[in-house]
């Protein structure tokens, strides 16, 4: 857990700003849209102008969150002063590189997190950034609203598949337990983010199930959303988030890859896993990060021809730990 100077950090570059840019990473998920939206709550309590950008299409089932209309998909042609970055490990994956000679404050979790910005505050022991939040916001004694609280509830939640993933720890339970002070409907928030899938995105899944190819020897289910599926069943990237997580729900499975390609010959690659590897370093061989168990990449070649790479890069980990099944 950070230190109370490293929050202050938040403080000092906020603080005497006039028009700040808060933005999240593509291809969003529950923690970066509620930490962008409670942010701007935190800086329109002290009167500091801002704009909140996120490139990609909210996922469905954070659509009712409080403030989500004040998410902008394009950057208007306003004068700044600053930009705050949530979960993203460059500019690029803002996809905001024109931004990067503003004074820049990066907010990050992960442990492949980057010091990229004029100020860091990255905290891997965080389950997610709405964690890290809350834990700025008590440190200045600011007194979370209702709205606040179900904001980086959903955040906290979102991150931690509810809080049921190994990045959850005691100071995760105290912020969310903190937080039910303010009577917030928890299943309601679990429905809303597990319950409402559409028919399309069940159907979705249930291709996945079907199709996917089990590596018995890696204890791992690959799975693929090929370009002339996406296409076909004119899927959005917020429709496939946290499908991978789906590819776990067997005792047979120890690893679930899904590769995903949005335009021909260009795959965003999700890697989960249980306790027993870490995806994160896999990710950051193909150019990618994130956490033991939850880590990603994006690779411009062909669905079939990602799967391959990265089966390969799997089997050449598990094998350099003499983990592979006989």
């Amino acid at each position: 857990m950070l230190e109370t100077a490293d929050y202050g950090k938040i403080w000092a570059f906020v603080r005497d700003k006039k028009h700040l840019l808060i933005a999240g990473h593509r291809n969003p998920d529950g923690d970066s849209i509620a930490a962008c939206l409670a942010m701007g709550r935190f800086l329109a309590a002290h009167h500091i102008a801002h704009d909140i950008i996120i490139l990609d299409p909210v996922p469905e089932e954070y659509s009712d969150l409080p403030g989500i209309s004040d998410i902008q998909k394009q950057p208007s042609g306003q004068a700044r002063d600053g930009i705050i970055l949530f979960e993203c490990d460059s500019f690029t994956r803002a996809g905001l590189g024109k931004y990067r000679q503003l004074p820049s404050l990066n907010i990050d979790h992960h442990a492949s997190g980057k010091a990229y910005a004029q100020v860091n505050v990255i905290d891997p022991a965080a389950a997610s950034v709405c964690e890290l939040l809350f834990y700025f916001f008590v440190t200045r004694d600011f007194a979370i609203t209702s709205p606040m609280a179900l904001l980086l509830f959903t955040g906290m939640a979102s991150d931690s598949g509810f809080f049921r993933f190994a990045n959850v720890t005691s100071h995760t339970f105290h912020a969310a337990g903190t937080l039910m002070e303010h009577h917030l409907p928890i299943n309601d928030i679990y429905n809303r983010m597990y319950q409402a899938y559409s028919i399309k995105r069940l159907r979705t899944i249930g291709y996945l199930l079907h199709s996917a190819y089990y590596d018995d020897t890696a204890r791992m289910l690959l799975a693929y959303l090929d370009y002339d599926y996406v296409t076909h069943n004119h899927l959005s990237k917020a429709d496939t988030e946290g499908l991978v997580n789906f590819l776990l729900m067997s005792r047979d499975i120890d690893i679930g890859i899904l590769v995903k390609e949005f335009v021909p010959n260009g795959c965003h690659v999700s890697l989960r896993s249980k306790t027993r590897f870490n995806v994160a370093e896999i990710a950051a061989r193909l150019g990618g990060g994130g956490h033991k168990q939850a880590a990603g990449c994006y690779i411009k070649k062909s669905s079939r021809q990602v799967g391959k790479i990265v089966k390969t890069a799997v089997h050449k980990a598990l094998q350099a730990q003499g983990a592979l099944s006989k």
